[in-house]
Order: C-alpha cells, then sequence, then structure tokens
C-alpha cells in the first residue's frame, strides 16, 4: 500500500498542531500589548515571565520614583557633608582658641545652630518631596556664605592670635623685590579705579545669576555642582584664614601708597564702604574673591551653557583677579593661592558628585 500523506495543517510536532491563530504573524497574536513577542512564542512553548512585561516594567519604574520611596536615599549629599565638616573644624579651632577670638562663645552656638538647621533640612527634604523644599536645600549654603564669611574674621585669629602681614611683606621683597600693590599705584586712574571697582563688585552677582539661569533650564544637577564648587573654594578659604591672618594691604602698606587713596565715580565710593563695614580683617589669604569667581568660572565651563556665557564667565573672573590687588583689598599672593584654591574646589567637587551618583 502507498503511504497515506497527512496534510500540513493537520500535521503535529513537538509543540502542538498548527491553529489558524498560530498561522498568523506574531504582532497580531493574543493583543496589541504581544507585539514585541518573538515568533517562536506560540501555545505549548516558552512564554515572557510576568515581571517582564513593558506594561508590568512601566509601572514598577513609576512607582520606584513615587515620593512615598524617597525614604530610601541617603539623608545628606555631598554639599551637606561638607558644610558639617566645616562647621565641626571652625567650632573646635573656636573653641580651642577662645582666649584669642573675640565673641567665641557666640560663634559656636551660631555654628551648632547652623548645622541644626542643615540636618534639619535634609531631613525634610527626605520624608516631603516639596520642589519649594529642594530648591532652599539646594540654595541655602549660597546664602549661608556671607554669614560664614563675616564669622571667619574673629576666627582667624585662633590660631595665631594676631595679624601677620609682616610675614606676606617679607615673603613678597624675597620673591618680587617690590610689592607689587605700590607698583600698581602709579597706574590709577579715576576711570580705571572706577572699572575694576565695578569688576570686584560684579562678584556679587555670581551667587544670583548662574543659580537662576540653571533653576529657569531645569539644570539641577548643574546647579548642584556650582554650589558645591563654589561652598568648596569658600570653606577652604575661611581655614587658610586661620593659617595665615592678614589685615591686607590697604592696611599694612597704607603710608606707602601714592596716591594715597584711590578715587572713583561711583562704584569705588559704594564698594569702599561696604569693605569698610562688612570685610573684617583677617580674611585675606586666600583670596575668597579669587578663589570663588574662579570655582564657578571653571563649573559654568563644565556645564551645558552656551559658549558666550563661557566666555564672559572667564574675562570677568580674569578682571576680578586683576581688580583685587589693583584695589588694594589683596596681596598678590593672596589671589594666586585664591586661584590654587579653586582648581583644589573644582577636584575635589568632581570626585564627590561622582561618589553621589554611584
Amino acid at each position: 500500500m502507498s503511504p497515506v500523506r497527512i496534510p500540513d495543517t493537520q500535521r503535529k510536532d513537538a509543540r502542538g498542531p498548527l491553529t489558524t491563530s498560530d498561522q498568523r504573524k506574531p504582532s497580531q497574536r493574543r493583543g496589541p500589548h504581544h507585539a514585541l513577542a518573538p515568533a517562536r512564542a506560540v501555545r505549548g512553548g516558552p512564554s515572557l515571565p510576568a515581571q517582564l512585561s513593558p506594561v508590568r516594567t512601566t509601572s514598577l519604574v513609576v512607582r520606584r520614583s513615587h515620593p512615598h520611596h524617597l525614604a530610601g536615599r541617603p539623608l545628606l549629599r555631598a554639599v551637606e557633608k561638607v558644610t558639617l565638616g566645616y562647621l565641626f573644624v571652625a567650632a573646635t579651632a573656636v573653641v580651642l582658641g577662645h582666649e584669642a577670638v573675640p565673641h567665641a562663645a557666640w560663634l559656636t552656638g551660631a555654628y551648632a545652630a547652623l548645622a541644626g538647621f542643615v540636618l534639619a533640612c535634609a531631613a525634610a527634604h527626605r520624608h516631603w518631596a516639596s520642589p519649594a523644599l529642594a530648591n532652599v536645600r539646594a540654595l541655602y549654603p549660597l546664602a549661608c556664605a556671607p554669614l560664614l564669611f563675616s564669622a571667619s574674621g574673629p576666627q582667624s585669629l585662633a590660631l595665631h592670635g594676631r595679624l601677620l602681614d609682616d610675614t606676606m611683606l617679607v615673603w613678597e621683597q624675597h620673591l618680587f623685590g617690590a610689592h607689587p600693590n605700590l607698583l600698581l599705584g602709579a597706574l590709577a586712574s579715576r576711570p580705571l579705579t572706577e572699572a575694576l571697582s565695578l569688576s570686584y563688585s560684579s562678584y556679587y552677582l555670581y551667587f544670583v545669576l548662574p543659580p537662576a539661569y540653571f533653576l529657569a533650564k531645569g539644570m539641577h544637577q548643574a546647579l548642584y555642582r556650582y554650589v558645591l564648587a563654589l561652598c568648596l573654594a569658600h570653606y577652604l578659604c575661611f581655614l587658610g584664614f586661620m593659617l595665615l591672618p592678614l589685615a591686607g594691604p590697604i592696611a599694612a602698606l597704607a603710608p606707602a601708597f601714592t596716591p594715597d587713596h584711590l578715587h572713583g565715580y561711583l562704584a569705588q565710593p559704594l564698594q569702599a564702604q561696604l569693605m569698610a563695614s562688612a570685610d573684617p580683617p583677617g580674611t585675606c589669604f586666600p583670596s575668597s574673591h579669587v578663589a570663588g569667581a574662579w570655582a564657578a568660572a571653571l563649573s559654568i565651563r563644565a556645564a551645558s551653557v552656551p559658549r558666550p556665557a563661557k566666555r564672559l564667565m572667564i574675562a570677568a573672573t580674569a578682571l576680578i583677579t586683576v581688580s583685587v590687588v589693583y584695589c588694594r583689598y589683596h596681596y598678590v599672593l593672596d589671589a594666586a593661592a585664591g586661584m590654587a584654591t579653586a582648581a583644589l574646589a573644582v577636584f575635589l567637587t568632581r570626585r564627590l558628585t561622582r561618589r553621589d551618583s554611584n
């Protein structure tokens, strides 16, 4: 007898009989949410696990980003750890050198209160995912920097108990054979003094304009790195004030300046009045103006901002570096130490932000 041929539609294999539904295209089987299923995923064969379904995976991602799961995040970020570390070191130095530090008890209490605010703000944002609270947490370190600068004046006497401008003058004489601040006095003129005084004052905009730009563009990571770099630069300067407390050339070289005083039009008298009332002695080395400005400029240079803004920031920072010496607020070595401090702050910022992201 001749063998009986079985039609293909009735032939069986390891997966079972082929049916009309099995002959359809994979994208037409079991509804549209199975369009990504492979062609071999037919009845009787292996199927995708439920947890790998595209619909289920999406729901998992949404649940992980839900505010109720913020409790699993670390309590403190790098900028808060750095701030608390600085407050601890500063308070310890004030306590140990309380005999030479004016208002030592008040300073210690203020540092403790600020540390409590840092912890409270971090804990509150950990449990309440409020955009307003997130902005406060991102920006308050910049708001605290002027207060800490004012406190760093009396704190600068904690180690030596006196100002050391005589040591700095000896260093400058050995390095340069003269005092650069006196040499720049020969170039003094009212227009130049006004322009460089305005440049010196422009540093205060570094605390406002870049953070406002980052917030408006939603660049929260860039804002975080900017604030961390600026805070690190300032904290390093505040610690440097204790190592070498200086009154600055405007006081130490006053009898030798020609002309006796710099004269401008509007910016110079306003800046001089501000410095006389809000710039405490002992806060020169390193220059916090130079350190903060270069830390900010290098952070802007690394961020996704328009190239003209980066060039403008670098040019403004270079003018600030010149103005701190021309306006007689800092020695040349103060400015050089400020630039080195900025480089160290940017390096530490990269390391700390990389650790936070990991």
